[in-house]
């Protein structure tokens, strides 16, 4: 894959990350206000982005490794 794809590849992900990381917030907020205004607990249900924001975290380090052995070489 030619770096100019991988560097891409990476942008688009930071993109992704971002989005995962305002949803996990929003969760959270609303996990917070949930459990202050109902019933303890309830929050839990709002759900989380935690294992999608931990795949495109792996992601990342892939990605960055492998655009550091391949295409920051110089």
């Amino acid at each position: 894959m030619p770096c100019e794809n991988i560097r891409m590849q990476i942008d688009q992900e930071i993109s992704n990350l971002e989005t995962l990381s305002g949803e996990q917030i929003a969760s959270r907020n609303w996990d917070i206000a949930l459990n202050l205004i109902l019933i303890p607990g309830v929050g839990a249900l709002t759900g989380d982005q935690e294992d999608a924001i931990a795949q495109s975290k792996g992601k990342m380090v892939v990605m960055q490794d492998e655009y550091a052995n391949r295409c920051s070489q110089g």
